[in-house]
């Protein structure tokens, strides 16, 4: 299994990179030809991809649950009925999305602040964007096998093609005068489509006892499969709220210029997001293999060391970001936004909030996801309820909306996520806390190193670069003494395993 975790952390991480490049390249690009008003507009098309998104995410943890526990005990034709209904109900849900999303696409400037000029673009667009989840939902049911089988490798590697063909389309377009807006939409469709082609190829090929065959379907399964994913579509709701909504306050708030600003601010803690969630989803197979063979010893030792490995290699990146903010704004675009403080203060706080990402599999193996849905929402609440306080009664601007959903996220992260997971592994409450106090610990001694080494540095970009890959090692060099001596022992072991594997 470890070689298998190794193959999908790389593929992982080449994807990611691949995304960063690609949208580090794409941001000035667009704001190039479509101006900084029209370019906020796209931020504003993928709110509405991520709650596609989120919700796919819901319906195929609820699946995968199923579906895992049923090939790992080799009951097939249960598998089958789990895999068949599971693509009836998304199929009914892409045609009932279609329909409830229609006339507000129709009517978007009714909804959202869009340039005049622009409406009808933004209209395609969202068309487009609509159309190209409608395909990722359909991907995200055939790819299952693929998870169930813990070949994440693949999973990554259709998302690389994927990544690749709306980029290069993209490029083409624009270079060849096609440009607006609706044309990312046109990528995005085509790109979902070849994703779709790749993985019924692979779903074939790897589990050839599982057929789409409508007489699987059942009714009973309907409500199992629904009972669950409701309750997981509610905590991914949630989820929506808090890290998605703050770009519509912005929009209404202040204007489609501002929630361009704000939107090039956020980038970068989408990227560590992404980064996280791709990390996070490495363990996410491995948690459901494990639970469903009741090796739960297994599944504390591997998640207590898989959580602190991310939350300190995570502070890393989020402590470079947030000291040379200033300094990566303006070799980036070119130009000084002064976006610094809201940078900060939309970044720093995922040092608590990234960390626990991995804690999310273990309630959905153990299914206890009713109570982290109900707080998800109301501390999503809480955090619109407080951010349009912020607005109407200080002079804070866009640092008001970052502010309310940054505090609101990171009390349910620092607190609640870590307990609950510790109960349901019916291990000491404290386990996952002190995760997060060795996390602050480590990015205030770097953070103050950074800050002292910064005046310090090349002001040629290429000279910076490579001083901050310097800053990086260094950082996890450092990490390593925030360690265990168990979770070091168990670093260690995973690696010559791996040599191992190699050797042989």
């Amino acid at each position: 299994m470890h070689r298998q975790v190794f193959r999908n952390v790389f593929l992982n991480v080449t994807t990611f990179l691949f995304n960063v490049v690609t949208g580090l390249y794409l941001t000035p690009f667009l704001i190039k030809y479509l101006g900084l008003d029209v370019y906020g507009i796209l931020p504003l098309a993928l709110f509405l991809t991520f709650y596609i998104g989120v919700i796919t995410q819901a319906l195929t943890a609820s699946v995968n649950r199923f579906f895992i526990a049923n090939l790992q005990t080799n009951n097939i034709k249960e598998a089958n009925v789990v895999f068949n209904t599971a693509f009836c109900i998304i199929v009914t849900y892409s045609v009932l999305q279609f329909a409830l999303l229609y006339y507000p696409i129709q009517n978007i400037e009714q909804y959202l602040s869009i340039p005049t000029h622009s409406i009808d673009d933004a209209r395609r667009l969202f068309e487009s964007v609509l159309l190209s989840f409608s395909l990722a939902l359909l991907t995200s049911i055939f790819s299952v096998s693929l998870f169930a089988l813990n070949r994440l490798d693949l999973i990554q590697c259709v998302q690389l093609i994927k990544l690749i063909i709306k980029f290069i389309t993209i490029i083409l377009f624009f270079e060849h005068h096609c440009i607006g807006i609706q044309f990312v939409g046109i990528a995005m469709i085509l790109s979902e489509l070849i994703a779709l082609i790749l993985t019924i190829c692979l779903w074939r090929k790897l589990t050839p006892e599982i057929n789409l065959k409508l007489y699987y379907f059942s009714k009973k399964k309907v409500g199992e499969l629904s009972k669950f994913a409701m309750w997981l579509i509610i905590d991914q709701i949630g989820y929506v709220l808090f890290i998605k909504m703050d770009l519509l306050l912005v929009n209404k708030f202040f204007g489609a210029k501002e929630s361009g600003r704000y939107s090039i601010a956020t980038q970068f803690s989408d990227l560590l997001r992404s980064f996280a969630g791709l990390m996070a989803g490495v363990l996410a197979p491995v948690i459901m293999i494990l639970h469903a063979k009741n090796e739960l010893r297994r599944i504390v030792t591997v998640t207590k060391t898989f959580v602190m490995i991310l939350s300190l290699t995570m502070a890393i990146p989020i402590s470079i970001i947030c000291v040379f903010s200033q300094e990566l704004t303006h070799f980036w675009l070119g130009q000084d936004i002064n976006i610094q403080t809201l940078i900060w203060i939309v970044t720093f706080p995922l040092i608590i909030n990234l960390g626990v990402l991995p804690l999310f599999s273990i309630n959905v193996a153990f299914k206890k996801v009713k109570l982290p849905s109900v707080l998800n929402i109301l501390l999503a609440l809480v955090g619109v309820f407080f951010s349009i306080i912020l607005i109407r009664n200080t002079e804070l601007g866009l640092l008001a909306v970052a502010a309310g959903f940054g505090f609101s996220l990171t009390l349910k992260n620092a607190v609640f996520i870590p307990i609950y997971a510790a109960v349901n592994l019916r291990i000491d409450k404290l386990t996952f806390l002190t995760v997060h106090v060795r996390t602050i610990l480590f990015t205030f001694f770097y953070v103050c190193f950074l800050i002292l080494v910064k005046s310090k540095l090349s002001g040629n970009v290429y000279g910076f670069l490579a001083e901050l890959a310097v800053l990086i090692i260094l950082g996890f060099i450092i990490s390593i003494f925030f360690y265990s001596r168990d979770e070091r022992e168990y670093i260690v072991n995973v690696l010559l395993d791996k040599l191992k594997a190699k050797v042989k």
